[in-house]
């Protein structure tokens, strides 16, 4: 019988084409004898884009959408409050273990990512009795700003504020645990203005029971020496190889871009990318900054207010 690897995508209409690039890198790794089940959460994702990126199943990898109305339907307008240069698709990672009582353990990754090795090894990390496996954010840990946030918002050392674009889930322990019911708790009952909102969650409620593992996992595009055998590359943040030029390892995401049905779309998004939109991307980075201090010198942060799994 072969082994089954669940892995879970977070959605929309517009970020189709890049999640196809992400799922053709993970094709052209998959080992012939797993079932790789891919579920993607979203709530607006047209039967037109459902097609083209169910063209890309095979015999042993399956493609499901999954809508996660229902789960928000009551805390949308409340998501709206504490997100600002996302969209709500950021928080949908958060239900996968109630959403999937079947699974004691899964995979999620972000839809800008690149995958360079056979998923099965990190899916067979031996999480013990931690919620998550994760790489700690490097670009946090790098930027002065963010260093303070992190502390002050979160009560979290920057050396080990990880990013939750890649995550190996204990979904035994998250449900265990009631993480989702801590989300809905600190939704539905305070107002916390967050550079980060999903990921701030995670690093506070988890803060104790995460396993950090190499960043071969979840190399992020830092000019830096590195030396690791990369797994997996994350375009986080505003740098990505369909927008701007000289990105690092871009060469990596036109590689299986070349091999989507989207790749001509693609291409044309970055043709029409204007210097009027890096302009405003440079703008959003210097106001999640500014947006640091004014945060954390309000009296809205976790380490003021929310008290669940602090212990």
């Amino acid at each position: 019988m072969k082994q089954i690897i669940p892995i879970f995508f977070s959605c929309d209409n517009n970020y189709i084409p890049y999640l196809s690039v992400t799922i053709q890198s993970l094709i052209d790794h998959a080992a012939p004898d797993i079932e790789y089940r891919i579920y993607v959460l979203h709530t607006d994702i047209n039967e037109e884009s459902q097609k083209k990126l169910l063209t890309q199943e095979r015999e042993n990898i399956k493609i499901s959408f999954v809508s996660v109305l229902d789960k928000i339907k009551n805390i949308s307008n409340k998501l709206d409050d504490v997100r600002d240069y996302y969209t709500q698709t950021i928080f949908y990672r958060l239900f996968i273990a109630e959403l999937f009582p079947n699974y004691s353990k899964a995979i999620y990754l972000d839809c800008d990512i690149i995958i360079l090795d056979d998923l099965k090894d990190f899916f067979n990390i031996n999480l013990n009795n931690n919620i998550v496996a994760c790489v700690v954010d490097k670009i946090v840990a790098h930027n002065d700003d963010f260093k303070v946030y992190v502390k002050e918002f979160l009560g979290v050392d920057n050396e080990h504020y990880f990013n939750s674009g890649v995550l190996l889930i204990n979904l035994d322990e998250y449900r265990k645990e009631q993480v989702e019911d801590a989300f809905y708790q600190m939704v539905t009952n305070y107002s916390f203005k967050s550079v980060a909102p999903d990921q701030d969650f995670l690093n506070y409620v988890l803060k104790n029971r995460h396993l950090e593992i190499s960043e071969d996992y979840n190399r992020m595009p830092i000019a830096d020496d590195y030396n690791g055998e990369m797994k997996i590359i994350h375009f986080n943040m505003f740098m990505k190889p369909w927008l701007y030029d000289n990105v690092i390892y871009e060469d990596y995401f036109w590689k299986y871009a070349k091999e989507t049905i989207f790749y001509e779309d693609i291409k044309e998004v970055k043709n029409n990318y204007s210097d009027k939109n890096k302009a405003s991307d440079l703008e959003g980075v210097k106001r999640m900054e500014r947006e640091c201090y004014e945060i954390i010198h309000s009296n809205y942060t976790y380490v003021k207010l929310f008290t669940k799994f602090q212990k």
